[in-house]
């Protein structure tokens, strides 16, 4: 009888990786061990040595993951000269709605086991993110919407403030997450001294499902 082929090392990193990611959604990042993966995916514990060093590194290559995908359409709208600064800030709270609803929902993120990955996709998206609302900021001063100064201060404040304020309970769900969203554009206005419409008004015939 032929032996069964050997997976390819690519096969099994993916494999892994999608087994690690449902045990940290579901189970959480501290209650999952090395040994909950491999069984999870199908291998002994000495292939997830070949493919990953650690727990830790697999961790840093789902964040990398999880934050190329929360902030690719986010990124792409920033970008956009075509869409105002009115219209950016709606379509970006329509993009987080839209993602809350999602199979990977941010209230995975959101548990006291799931710290450590929350820490490190924050700061893995605001180094994306932080730039790109800052120049979005300058847009609405240069326009004459905005009467701020220090735009790194209110970009760092905006993106701390909204990730804290959907963060609240010890357990969340994602209504629960649809409707901490429901506060973040007067609370946005109100930072920035601005009349909330602003925020939830506009639409400029591209929405969130605009892709690059």
């Amino acid at each position: 009888m032929a032996r069964p082929a050997k997976k390819p090392p690519e096969q099994w990193e993916n494999e892994i990786l999608d087994a690690a990611q449902n045990l940290f959604l579901s189970k959480g990042y501290e209650e999952t061990s090395v040994s909950d993966i491999m069984q999870a995916a199908g291998g002994a514990t000495g292939m997830f040595y070949r493919c990953y060093q650690s727990k830790e590194e697999l961790l840093n290559v789902l964040v990398k993951k999880w934050a190329a995908m929360y902030t690719q359409k986010t990124a792409c709208l920033l970008c956009d000269p075509q869409i105002t600064f009115s219209g950016k800030f709606v379509a970006i709270l329509d993009i987080i709605r839209e993602m809350s609803s999602q199979t990977i929902g941010m209230e995975a993120f959101f548990t006291a086991s799931n710290e450590v990955i929350l820490n490190r996709l924050t700061r893995q998206m605001t180094s994306v993110l932080a730039p790109l609302l800052a120049s979005v900021l300058d847009k609405g001063i240069e326009d004459g919407i905005l009467a701020i100064e220090n735009t790194e201060f209110y970009t760092n404040y905006i993106i701390d403030g909204s990730l804290g304020a959907l963060n609240r309970g010890s357990r969340l769900t994602r209504e629960n997450i649809a409707h901490n969203l429901d506060y973040l554009p007067q609370a946005i206005a109100n930072t920035l001294k601005i009349d909330v419409a602003l925020l939830t008004n506009a639409r400029n015939g591209k929405g969130a499902n605009q892709t690059c």
